[in-house]
């Protein structure tokens, strides 16, 4: 490649580091990929390392004159605002020999993959900071710019100064942590000088970077739901599953206040002058000692997580034969006032609510009082999670962003605080709950119809699960397989049993959208297998004098008129 022309351009931080002849000299020392050497990356990828710089080449595709520069130019731009590389990062253009290709020169770094478990051993302290910034550029990332770093240790390198960043030029489109979880255990494969106690503090500090950088009830539920349904291989993976489990379910039942405070842990040494570690501006935590160990590190003292009382759910298990199954009430205090009474003439004491208390509706206080007095277990719907949270940026109309916006401004603090500690999923025997769809991995914003409801069916029997009650349609029905067919069923009285996989919507008490002015709800018989569902009439009058008295949008409350 001695015939190379380079044009560089400025590197990610605005300067000029190198010179063509610093590529030039590179390209003298080429370097084979692979993931048991210092460098791995894709076969297309040509990669050269001197004693000061590492250059890699882009031969997957080779350009004309006019779009080379063009193409140097737009990665560069996508790069600059993740802040994931290290600054010294710099796109080129070259010919070489008639041929246009892009690459990218940057200071040589010091692979994560060849040292971290070494450190574990020899500096335990440094190689946990390691494990922090690959969280924060992981998740800070994620959140951002919705996408996801590949995962593993190999696309990692730090500096002299101890920074971790990002070496692999591809990124990929965010997955809702699930690549994360499997390569979280991945690590605990690989890592073998990690014993439990060091998994400990990094298991601390991952659930101490999720708090800070999503500040979310609902992610550490989705991450948590996502290591629920991981099956780990061996019993070091198990182990070191079931502590981040249960140190998620920790954090997510802990107290606001302590919560706060969990926000500022860190580990530290017992000199802890330099160890504060803020967001994604990491410093490097360096250990003095000659032996450094885990057993040296002392934590700051973070308040213990009590069980939140949440008197919308007032039991783990259905011990009832028969239960009630209530979805999506929406603040309607008429209609859940006569599903109870109804219910209530039925001799039915244990309910099952998918989901959607608020929303919609006038009486989102009222529907929570008369809910802290029922007997029930209750799980978390997408207009809980933005009433309590005021995240509705997804899936909301216009109509819907108006009453949650509403009910915001009503709704009691204590409540609200109830809402955001629901968990958004529920499992018994051979079936689950969740307001969405199962297959959904945030649980409350995909839908089953009839065009998702055989992947969700599948889902189901991947997952060794008979069914699942879900809300969110306001739909009364059952979408099923049975005997090869796949179809709905929407016969007022059916049995699980007649199915191998069953998908069940008791419909809405708040807001049918079936064509009936109504009320709905469904009775599930544990020991038969029977599932009953209802519909009742009830004073919506009641309802939509209130909310037109309340100012209320008319398509609001016309659709109560017409059940849809």
């Amino acid at each position: 490649m001695s015939n190379s022309t380079v044009e560089l351009l400025p590197a990610l931080d605005g300067y000029m580091y190198w010179s063509g002849s610093d590529v030039t000299e590179a390209l003298n020392h080429p370097q084979v990929l692979s993931g048991n050497n210092s460098y791995a990356g894709r076969p297309a990828t040509k990669l050269f390392v001197s004693d000061q710089c590492v250059v890699k080449l882009r031969t997957d595709f080779v350009f004309r004159a006019v779009d080379v520069l063009r193409k140097a130019e737009n990665v560069r731009e996508q790069e600059l605002p993740l802040k994931i590389y290290h600054p010294s990062k710099t796109w080129f253009t070259m010919d070489s020999d008639g041929e246009l290709v892009i690459g990218s020169i940057s200071k040589k770094l010091t692979p994560l993959h060849r040292n971290l478990n070494e450190l574990i051993e020899s500096d335990p302290t440094k190689a946990l900071n390691y494990l922090q910034q690959i969280f924060d550029l992981y998740f800070i990332t994620a959140r951002d710019h919705s996408k996801r770093l590949d995962e593993g240790l190999s696309n990692f390198a730090f500096d002299d100064e101890q920074q971790l960043y990002y070496v692999d030029d591809d990124l990929y489109a965010w997955d809702q942590f699930t690549s994360f979880i499997s390569q979280f255990v991945v690590w605990v494969r690989q890592l073998t000088n990690a014993d439990i106690d060091f998994w400990e503090f990094g298991v601390e500090l991952l659930i101490e970077t999720l708090v800070s950088v999503f500040n979310s009830n609902h992610i550490l539920q989705v991450v948590h739901a996502q290591f629920r349904s991981y099956t780990p291989i061996n019993e070091t993976e198990k182990e070191i599953v079931e502590l981040v489990k249960a140190c998620l379910v920790n954090q997510i039942k802990m107290p606001s206040a302590s919560k706060a405070a969990v926000e500022s842990t860190v580990i530290t040494e017992e000199e802890p002058d330099n160890s504060v570690v803020e967001n994604s501006e990491k410093q490097p935590v360096s250990a003095e000692n000659n032996e450094p160990s885990t057993a040296d590190f002392q934590r700051i003292s973070v308040p213990v997580a009590h069980e939140f009382e949440n008197p919308l759910v007032k039991f783990d298990q259905f011990s009832e034969d028969r239960i009630a199954v209530l979805a999506d009430i929406h603040a309607n205090a008429p209609a859940l006032e006569k599903v109870l009474s109804d219910l209530n003439a039925k001799n039915v004491t244990e309910v099952l609510i998918l989901g959607d208390l608020v929303g919609y509706g006038p009486h989102p206080n009222e529907c929570l009082e008369i809910l802290s007095n029922v007997n029930c277990l209750t799980i978390k719907g997408n207009h809980d999670h933005a009433a309590a949270t005021g995240d509705f940026a997804r899936g909301f109309s216009r109509m819907a962003r108006w009453a949650i916006e509403w009910t915001r401004e009503k709704i009691d603090p204590t409540y609200a605080q109830w809402l955001d500690r629901l968990d958004p999923l529920y499992f018994q025997d051979e079936w689950m709950a969740v307001h969405g769809a199962p297959i959904d991995k945030n649980f409350f914003y995909a839908y089953v119809y009839h065009m998702t409801y055989q992947d969700n069916l599948d889902w189901l029997k991947a997952n060794n699960l008979h069914f699942a009650f879900h809300g969110h349609s306001h739909i009364q029905a059952n979408f099923a397989r049975w005997r090869g067919s796949d179809g709905k069923v929407s016969e007022a009285e059916q049995n699980v049993h007649d199915y191998s996989q069953a998908l069940f919507c008791p419909g809405s008490v708040g807001q049918p959208r079936g064509g009936e002015v109504c009320t709905e709800y469904a009775i599930f018989e544990r020991s038969s297998g029977t599932i009953q569902f209802f519909k009742v009439q009830y004073d919506y009058a009641k309802t939509v004098a209130d909310m037109r008295r309340l100012n209320f949008p008319a398509p609001l409350y016309s659709r109560l008129e017409q059940g849809k």
